[in-house]
């Protein structure tokens, strides 16, 4: 960093002032949650908490549940108002997650589950639902098929995940377990009189046989050695494991006749019964609950088979459920599959006349005992798991999931553009104007600032955070970050834009250390050189770059002192010529009136060849057949788009098709119309990803892909067939393969799409992209074409003069919209440099500058701003000390911060921090790092300040802005906060 090293000893301070701050990123790891609404069931003790409560969280932990709770100071406040309610997380007792196949033995106690189970998967659906956590069976079709376990919906920590790596034995003597196939081992080697061996048939075949087996099973594992052959070597020692350690038995049973043969198996053994299925239980109720067996409930799947018109047959009972829980049965509630349709499957169980409250605990606390794990989950209670679900009214009673919070953390919630939002509320807000409100809040949403005042409106389901002060992000006025060491200097003839990618962590970094946004310029300065101001932590990669290019920096002072500033003052003088010549052209255009048209024959035979063409070409669109895609087209371009969860892509369609369902049904009763609709899914959000691809001539492929997950740039290559794109890489984390597809839009077949997979790191996600451009942004050697003849314009109409890459800045900065970053050195060479751009219009923004705190207040509203290097403070008439850039502000001249740096931009606020102990006030000190240095930038629209309209950029402290001792606590770019 060119500024630190002038003065050693502020390298020592700033090193133990960044000391000092890096507690802050531990401290996350120990934030206080306090999650509010209008109601919390708490399930324990069917308490039920009305007229507004808390929960709080710390840890990932319920430290607290009550309506008189204190919430310490710092933390982080969730109000998602007086009509929403909180619950424990919905827990899946029984789910279609990660089961395996079948064994070949009829029981197999040794297989695991969790062995199942991929940890990088994010249950998204089942986190829209509500659910927290689900049962995973070990297999189906089994007596005994293995272990079942229990895990997490989400989360970040992979090890928290998982709540029970095994839950006891699973297994069944319903239907599907009595079709079990013969055991095969084949005989090796074969012989002439035994062959390969034959199959040996395996119980049970009936509910009889599953009675036998059972208790084979039993005396087996009590070291019965003669059942040793008939169910495998493996199984008594596990067996006798688990019956010693008293794990849980859940074994599925439905008929009466199942239910009664299970009892009676398991009457007089010490072993916990959890009954599984049970769906027609109604008559066998008080049986159950005299024996203390635990149910699973899973009522039948909709099913429109015949069960048949003997007076012998049984249609399913509605009132199973209900029954049991009226005997006193513990019962749990689970879903017939998918653990997104719990809520459908609870509202049957109800049917029978279930209680909301015992609804509410057959799918929380109920379910987390049957399952064992009612220590971690299953309510609200001090010391557990902090899974809790936020809905628009009661859990059983059809209230809308708003959002699902697992382990303290906010694992599903609608997109930002829902109307979700965030308040920050401080002691010490400043605006980044001057400004300072005490007390100040701010609302975030919908990546910008909405409001910002002494108090602020709260939107239902606003996360409130509170802390001691809040600021604009800083502004780097001149860095490095994002060159990646690059030493080459830029061109005003090429487009810094192109060279911003998705955020990487050495952005992330110096986003968390405050600095949200940078102007970034080469190392490299001879003559002229650009700028491009970007926010490097930006989540969306259209908002990234700001303006390119943002300043244009030249060069004042020469080695020689006749050429001191000549060269500034004939580039001056050329661009004001080139400004006159767009301000006549701009007068003409206004007064030039187009003549009138004259009719002609051969005008009439273009018109009808146009019309023609578009005839034709409908006509093709006609006779294509419905589904029938246009010819492929090449796929060389920019596209961009999201990465999403996979399954979603499969989701937008159904729901589109619903909509065009809906929409060709206007004739249908308004009951029938709001019924397609709600079989739409909501879509899920994505992260941003761009897709850049260069076709050759054989069909094959090369390009980049760089996604907000992934922080390094994957460089790609492949082939298309027709519509079909193969694409794969590597990366220091792995391959990187993408499977993608090429359509068009239904209505315009020039919006293209490419949609698919992208497998990376073990996991799918899916891409649907939309092409922005057709140009592959390289440098290659240029193609020969013939020249291509410019239409004929108008007679007598203005003719424009063209842009002039070299001096458009310079013009746009006379116009008052760029800014000029001008090197000059001493006070002689500040007031000419001032005085020759005061002559265009132009007020330059100073850099170096020894000379510009002497000549303050002759330079005073003639500059934009000026960036000083060297020292802070300087002496003056002796020991007389002063601080050169409160000099500056207080003659009335703008001051900024810069750091040449890339990742050292992080010490940015440190630097500012050392002015304040110098001598500078915390309030200018504040202004220049954001207000007064977009100003400079001409960004003040933007960034900088919290005014309405402004990108969300904010930063959040432990104490007054610039203090030694004040932390950065946390920090909001375009309204997410940078993890």
């Amino acid at each position: 960093m060119r500024l630190l090293s002038s003065f050693p000893g502020l390298v020592a301070q700033l090193g133990l002032l960044l000391g000092a701050a890096s507690p802050a990123l531990a401290a996350s790891a120990g934030e206080t949650i306090a999650l509010k609404a209008g109601t919390v069931y708490v399930v324990e003790g069917d308490t039920v908490l009305t007229g507004g409560a808390v929960v709080l969280i710390r840890d990932g932990k319920i430290v607290a549940v009550g309506k008189d709770i204190e919430v310490p100071a710092g933390a982080r406040v969730v109000d998602y108002g007086a009509d929403a309610s909180l619950a424990p997380g919905f827990i899946a007792a029984d789910s279609s997650y990660g089961t395996l196949s079948s064994g070949q033995r009829t029981a197999a106690p040794g297989l695991m589950a969790i062995d199942g189970f991929d940890s990088y998967v994010q249950y998204h659906q089942a986190m829209r639902a509500g659910v927290t956590s689900v049962y995973l069976a070990p297999q189906r079709g089994r007596l005994i098929s293995g272990q079942g376990a229990v895990i997490k919906t989400g989360g970040e920590d992979l090890a928290a995940r998982v709540l029970s790596k095994s839950t006891g034995l699973a297994g069944s003597i319903s239907e599907d377990a009595r079709n079990t196939t013969g055991f095969w081992e084949p005989i090796l080697p074969a012989t002439v009189d035994n062959g390969l061996g034959v199959e040996r048939q395996q119980l049970p075949a009936t509910t009889m046989g599953a009675s036998i087996a059972l208790r084979e099973l039993f005396e087996l594992a009590g070291g019965e050695e003669s059942l040793v052959e008939e169910y495998g070597p493996h199984a008594g020692p596990v067996l006798a494991e688990m019956i010693e350690g008293k794990a849980p038995w859940r074994i599925r049973a439905n008929t009466p006749n199942e239910i009664r043969t299970l009892l009676a198996a398991f009457a007089g053994r010490d072993v916990p019964l959890i009954i599984e299925g049970a769906n027609d239980a109604a008559s066998v109720a008080d049986e159950i609950a005299k024996s203390g067996a635990m149910v699973v409930y899973i009522p039948p799947a909709p099913s429109t088979r015949d069960f048949g018109k003997g007076p012998e047959v049984r249609l399913p009972d509605p009132t199973s459920a209900t029954r049991l829980v009226e005997a006193g049965v513990t019962v749990a509630v689970a879903p017939s599959s998918d653990p997104a349709t719990l809520g459908f499957s609870l509202a049957r169980a109800m049917r029978g006349g279930m209680s909301p409250e015992a609804a509410l605990k057959a799918v929380t606390l109920n379910a987390a005992k049957a399952l064992g794990v009612d220590d971690r989950v299953g309510s609200l209670t001090a010391g557990k798991d902090a899974d809790v679900i936020v809905l628009s009214g009661h859990p059983a009673q059809g209230g809308t999931v708003m959002a699902n919070w697992i382990g303290g953390e906010a694992a599903w919630q609608p997109a930002a553009d829902a109307g979700f939002a965030t308040v920050v509320s401080v002691s010490e807000l400043h605006l980044g104007d001057g400004t300072v409100l005490s007390p100040g809040e701010v609302l975030l949403s919908g990546g910008k600032v909405v409001e910002a005042g002494a108090s602020v409106s709260r939107p239902a389901g606003a996360t409130v955070v509170r802390a001691a002060a809040a600021m604009p992000g800083a502004i780097d006025v001149l860095g490095h970050l994002g060159l990646e060491g690059s030493e080459r200097g830029f061109s005003t003839r090429f487009d810094l834009g192109r060279i911003a990618e998705a955020p990487d962590s050495a952005d992330r970094m110096v986003a968390r250390a405050g600095v949200t946004t940078v102007n970034m310029t080469s190392r490299s300065v001879r003559g002229t050189s650009p700028t491009m101001a970007y926010r490097p932590a930006s989540p969306e990669l259209d908002q990234m770059v700001l303006r390119t290019p943002s300043a244009l920096r030249l060069q004042w002072s020469a080695d020689i002192p006749s050429q001191v500033g000549s060269s500034v003052r004939d580039m001056l003088a050329k661009a004001a010529d080139y400004k006159k010549k767009w301000d006549e052209y701009a007068k003409d255009s206004a007064a030039w009136k187009p003549p009138v048209p004259e009719e002609s024959d051969d005008e009439e035979d273009e018109d009808e060849d146009e019309d023609a063409e578009e005839e034709e070409e409908e006509e093709k669109k006609k006779k294509r057949k419905k589904g029938e895609q246009p010819p492929a087209v090449p796929v060389t371009g920019t596209w961009q788009g999201e990465l999403l969860p996979s399954g979603t892509l499969e989701q937008r369609a159904a729901a589109a098709e619903a909509a065009a369902k809906k929409k060709k049904s206007k004739k249908k009763k308004d009951d029938e119309e709001d019924e397609a609709a709600a079989e739409a899914p909501e879509p899920i959000a994505g992260t941003k990803a761009r897709l850049r691809l260069l076709e050759h001539a054989d069909g094959t492929l090369e390009g980049t892909l760089r996604t907000v997950d992934e922080p390094e740039l994957v460089m790609l290559a492949g082939k298309r067939d027709e519509y079909g794109v193969e694409l794969s890489g590597e990366t220091v984390s792995g391959e990187v393969s993408m499977t993608l597809t090429l359509s068009f839009d239904e209505e315009d077949e020039s919006i293209l799409f490419l949609r698919g997979t992208r497998t990376a790191k073990g996991e799918t996600h899916e891409l649907d992209l939309t092409r922005k451009s057709e140009d592959y942004p390289v440098a290659k050697r240029p193609e020969s074409k013939p020249p291509v003849p410019e239409p004929k314009a108008p007679k007598g109409k203005p003719r424009n003069p063209g842009i002039n890459p070299d001096l458009e800045p310079l013009r746009q900065a006379m116009l008052g919209r760029a800014a000029v970053i001008v090197s000059v050195g001493d006070y002689q060479e500040v007031l000419d440099c001032v005085d020759a751009f005061e002559k265009y219009g132009i007020k330059p923004v100073l850099f170096g500058a020894s000379g510009a705190p002497s000549a303050a207040r002759a330079i005073a509203g003639r500059v934009d701003g000026v960036l000083l290097t060297g020292r802070t403070v300087t002496e003056s008439k002796g020991l007389v000390q002063r601080n050169r850039l409160a000099t500056l502000q207080a003659a009335g001249v703008p001051v900024g911060f810069f750091s040449l740096a890339e990742e050292g931009a992080a010490g940015l606020i440190d630097v500012a921090s050392f002015a304040v102990a110098q001598g500078m006030s915390s309030s200018g000190a504040v202004q220049a790092l954001t207000g007064d240095a977009a100003a400079m930038l001409k960004l003040d629209r933007h960034v900088g300040t919290l005014q309405a309209g402004a990108y969300g950029d904010l930063i959040l402290m432990d104490g007054p802005p610039l203090a030694p001792s004040t932390r950065v606590l946390r920090v909001w770019v375009g309204g997410e906060e940078v993890r």
